[in-house]
């Protein structure tokens, strides 16, 4: 039986390696590697919510309570809190990777939403048609609080 050791939060808070990790009660989760493909749709969501007059940043970690940081592809405020964002933000946008798991994913939507954040979730991978799930831009299907596209 393998043991994870656990990770104080400030440490977590420290830490700069790549790639960036989520922080769940104490374990670190490494997302995957970004392609170009992916950094550019992240670029061109954030600029788009940029020209909307939003705050808006890829890959910045947001705190959803004292032992749980996740990180989504672009978030989006009025004004984006420093260092990290700790209430809820404007909008929390996920992008679904061919190397991302729908289910996961769905989950940390359900995390943000719980938080009190809007999730725009992008299916690259089209990992939701293969598995029968509607996504589809308005309302998903059974994530009543998640846009999709």
């Amino acid at each position: 039986m393998s043991t994870t050791a656990l990770i104080p939060v400030d440490e977590y808070l420290r830490y700069s390696e790549k790639p960036n990790c989520e922080y769940r009660d104490g374990v670190l989760y490494p997302k995957p590697w970004p392609t170009t493909d992916h950094g550019l749709l992240e670029f061109m969501l954030a600029a788009m919510l940029s020209k909307l007059g939003l705050q808006a940043a890829p890959e910045v970690t947001v705190r959803l309570s004292h032992t749980k940081f996740l990180v989504p592809d672009v978030i989006a405020a009025s004004v984006l809190q420093i260092p990290y964002p700790t209430e809820p933000v404007l909008l929390c946008c996920e992008i679904l990777s061919s190397e991302d798991r729908l289910g996961t994913m769905l989950s940390k939507c359900e995390e943000y939403h719980y938080l009190g954040s809007p999730v725009l979730l992008g299916d690259r991978s089209n990992q939701a048609d293969r598995l029968g799930v509607s996504l589809r831009f308005g309302t998903c299907a059974r994530y009543r609080h998640a846009q999709c596209w």
